[in-house]
């Protein structure tokens, strides 16, 4: 929810003293004084700036259109429902003002380092950071707002963040004891230099922008802002909020990508978020299945590629059943140690909620890489079949420069001697009539598997009959020397291409209405054989045999 501070109708306010550089010109009468009344909403957190906990705020004023003081650091504390100050301040008899007001004062988070200038940083004791807010307003005269009083809204410089766990499985519960954002810069300069705050912060009026912060202290695996709690036991459940919001210093972050090198211990090399946890087992005993000693221990998520704006709380839900990565580095390699193998690590959501409502998107996958981790992540990835691969792995809904397209998207293998394939890309261009074995008499292969027309094994088949006799097996070999033969590089971590088997042809029929251009009407090869003298073919969409003495194209694809 939008926080704002807005001064109403005039009262009447004691303020400090004139700047002893200004000649001061001023109307005695009462209603001439110059008025504030704060009043704040939406209040998240106890450190949130509220009608009901602001104490003490500075107002800075000066000539409208130019630099001259007409009275500098005026701090105003509460007295009642109003504000006020030892001495008062009156409207010039002519003239308009520049007005800015910043809270808290005096604290050692928040230093006045000039006009309109703060350097700051936040607390790394969660419970003892201030929420540091800034007003600003132009061209205010007494013809206008003597009677009234002068309207200021204050803006949230910070970005605050906030973190919610939840337990997608069954046979885990977890033991949450604290949380904790690392590796992001500490301190920085805010300095306003936009007109005024006037209106809402949502477009309507002037926003506070990230560029507004610089000076910036480098991130650092030093800087971690943490909050430990009691424990709470995380069972298959919605997600649970857990305790310690934050106001930092909004910033570019980028996302842990490994470790920093190679060595045992070694730190990450980016920001994440980390979740302080023993993983059990979800038996009557409870058993732990991952801690340190006994102890407690970080497991982390990666988080970044985007920015913390000013104004703006950032919530990270997590599913814990991923199990996250260890903090540092456990093997010889810079890779992220994922802390459960073989278990999916999932990154839920990241959204964006509290001062100013704002959700923030994972973006939609532009390559194999991406949209395998889409997948994992549970994105609707039916949508990307029939999309076009180039030969770098990059995804568009144009044929142009394409050497495939996206024929059947999966969670699990799609090709079971291919570990971890979920994609099967289909080439785009046949290759020629062919027979599937070149011999007069064929007879069944004996070859293991590869009449097995339920398997998803069309690479391990196409491999076998490669090896076995690449002179005989002529649909295998054109499929397995696609690349060399034919000039089409295959994607950097795919198979390779091969001919698909029986059963994968069934998965790219499922879905040719995407794709009934690369298809075409005519038999195409698959690597499984029938006994004898017959072997599978895909004919106008439907699987079928034909005679292995029989010319027909072949298809070749590959999986990722």
């Amino acid at each position: 929810m939008k926080k704002r501070l807005f001064f109403l109708p005039m009262v009447a306010i004691m303020m400090a003293a004139c700047s002893s550089n200004e000649t001061i010109e001023v109307n005695e009468n009462k209603g001439d004084l110059i008025s504030f009344r704060p009043i704040v909403k939406g209040v998240t957190r106890a450190a949130d700036i509220s009608s009901d906990n602001l104490t003490s705020f500075v107002v800075n004023a000066k000539k409208s259109g130019g630099s001259i003081s007409y009275f500098d650091n005026g701090v105003f504390n509460k007295s009642g429902s109003v504000f006020v100050s030892e001495s008062k301040y009156y409207w010039p008899a002519s003239g308009s003002l520049d007005f800015y007001a910043y809270s808290p004062s005096g604290n050692s988070q928040v230093n006045y380092s000039g006009y309109k200038t703060f350097t700051v940083t936040p607390s790394t004791t969660i419970a003892d950071q201030v929420d540091f807010v800034f007003a600003a307003t132009k061209d205010k005269s007494k013809e206008d707002f003597g009677a009234s009083g002068v309207t200021l809204n204050f803006r949230h410089t910070g970005a605050k963040i906030a973190c919610n766990v939840k337990n997608s499985s069954t046979t885990l519960k977890f033991d949450v004891y604290g949380w904790k954002v690392g590796y992001i810069c500490p301190a920085a300069t805010f300095t306003f230099s936009d007109a005024n705050t006037d209106g809402n912060n949502d477009g309507s009026g002037t926003t506070l922008t990230l560029p507004q912060w610089g000076s910036r202290t480098a991130a650092s695996i030093g800087t971690e802002y943490e909050s430990t709690f009691s424990v709470n036991q995380i069972g298959q459940s919605g997600a649970t909020s857990l305790d310690g919001q934050m106001i930092l210093i909004p910033q570019a972050i980028t996302a842990a990508s490994g470790y920093a090198s190679g060595s045992v211990g070694a730190n990450l090399n980016g920001t994440y978020i980390a979740v302080k946890l023993k993983i059990r087992n979800n038996d009557s005993a409870g058993t732990i299945i991952a801690a340190d000693s006994e102890n407690a221990f970080w497991a982390i998520w990666p988080i970044g590629g985007y920015n913390w704006e000013p104004g703006k709380k950032y919530t990270y839900t997590i599913d814990l059943a991923g199990g996250g990565y260890y903090e540092t580095n456990k093997d010889s390699d810079t890779d992220l140690d994922a802390i459960l193998e073989g278990a999916e690590i999932k990154f839920v959501s990241v959204s964006v909620d509290g001062w100013t409502d704002q959700a923030y998107d994972v973006p939609a996958p532009t390559n194999l890489a991406e949209l395998k981790a889409y997948i994992a992540n549970g994105g609707n990835y039916n949508d990307y079949i029939g999309y076009y691969v180039n030969n770098t792995g990059k995804i568009s809904t144009s044929s142009t420069g394409a050497i495939g397209v996206i024929a059947c998207i999966s969670t699990s293998n799609v090709d079971t001697s291919f570990d971890g394939s979920r994609i099967i890309v289909l080439s785009n261009n046949r290759i020629p009539n062919i027979k599937w074995d070149n011999s007069d008499s064929p007879t069944s292969t004996g070859i293991d598997g590869v009449n097995n027309t339920t398997a998803l094994n069309g690479y391990a088949n196409t491999q076998a009959l490669y090896t076995a006799d690449n002179t005989k097996y002529l649909a295998a070999k054109a499929a397995w020397e696609y690349q060399s033969k034919n000039g089409t590089s295959v994607v950097t971590g795919s198979s390779g291409w091969f001919l698909p088997s029986n059963k994968q042809a069934d998965l790219i029929i499922s879905n040719s209405n995407k794709f009934t251009t690369v298809l075409g009407d005519t038999y195409c090869w698959s690597s499984t054989e029938l006994a004898g003298d017959d072997a599978v073919a895909i004919f106008n969409y439907a699987p079928g045999s034909a005679s292995k003495k029989g010319d027909r194209p072949v298809l070749p694809c590959f999986v990722y």
